[in-house]
């Protein structure tokens, strides 16, 4: 409230708009300003945190059928782990290769076989430029030199391998040092149909996809797109489409999410609580609970995460493949 008073005193003093709170962000006020907000958020804190148990379960496929799945989860709206939803996909063999170098000879598994890591995998980035290198894709700029936050700025189109070959050592599979970029909302399944019903078909449990399907019928797209960005690689600070619920899984490498209660939302917006924040990181509130907020810290290779309507997202390195909803 205190921030959302003194933007209408700026408003009053310069006008509506940014031109209202350009010049505060280099006389250092809007700085004072968030120091004092980000304290009292601080402060407040201590009267919402509370268990973090039970916020994020994890539970096995073998053990969770898809009518229970809808019951549990979806018609309430809550965040889960589904271990082994991906195992059977043809993606976590032939985009991959073990340590060492060698490509996976594991035999297919069934969705409802019992979970197992594979965390020594690691992307074929070689065989990925020269299997869909032609394909164009959209890619997010990484942080500037400098920077601590991630802003949403404009994205630029290439083709996966100029993509490729920025971040990598296709020979070594290395990622090179330099700016970051991040492959984002590639259309993999709509420039190669077959391959994507081949490699990564939907699990069961999301087959009702309701705008997804009207994105194909109405729109000539769709909702299902592959992530792409080698180590330390992220996303601003975003929501879903139309704030919808979506699912990620992991192929190869990890991804860190964090996973927020309602009752702490207000801490991904800014200080005047009217936009998205440009990135959330609770270890720098300097708050020990929040710090320890429910981390799928890893999003393993083969493990599938439902995240709830509404949210709001924001990613680390990784390689993943989410049906938005």
């Amino acid at each position: 409230d205190v921030a959302r008073q003194v933007l209408a005193a700026w408003h009053r003093r310069a006008g509506p708009g940014e031109a209202a709170t350009a010049h505060h962000y280099f006389d250092g006020t809007y700085t004072a300003l968030e120091n004092y907000v980000l304290s009292a958020a601080v402060e407040a804190l201590g009267h919402r945190v509370g268990s973090w148990d039970g916020l994020l379960p994890r539970v096995s496929v073998a053990e969770c059928d898809a009518e229970q799945f809808t019951c549990d989860f979806m018609s309430r709206n809550r965040p889960v782990v589904l271990e082994g939803c991906v195992r059977h996909w043809r993606a976590l063999d032939e985009w991959v290769v073990q340590g060492g170098g060698k490509k996976s000879t594991r035999a297919p598994m069934a969705p409802h076989e019992p979970f197992q890591h594979t965390s020594c995998a690691t992307l074929d980035v070689a065989h990925l430029c020269r299997t869909y290198g032609g394909a164009e894709v959209e890619i997010e700029p990484g942080l500037e030199p400098g920077q601590d936050k991630i802003y949403d700025r404009p994205r630029t189109c290439m083709t996966l391998q100029d993509f490729l070959e920025s971040q990598w050592d296709l020979e070594t599979g290395e990622g090179r040092i330099g700016r970051q970029g991040y492959c984002k909302d590639w259309h993999f399944h709509r420039d190669f149909p077959r391959e994507g019903l081949e490699l990564l078909p939907t699990p069961v449990y999301f087959g009702d996809d309701w705008l997804n399907g009207f994105a194909e019928a109405e729109l000539g797209t769709d909702y299902r797109f592959v992530y792409l960005g080698r180590k330390g690689s992220a996303t601003h600070l975003h929501a879903d489409v139309l704030g919808s619920y979506s699912w990620s899984a992991n192929v190869a490498g990890v991804k860190r999410w964090r996973f927020v209660p309602p009752s702490l939302s207000f801490l991904l917006l800014d200080i005047f609580g009217l936009r998205t924040a440009p990135d959330f990181v609770p270890e720098a509130l300097g708050n020990e609970a929040l710090a320890d907020l429910p981390c799928l810290g890893g999003h393993e290779n083969g493990l599938v995460g439902r995240l709830p309507d509404g949210c709001r997202l924001s990613g680390g390195a990784s390689w993943k493949f989410p049906l938005l909803h």
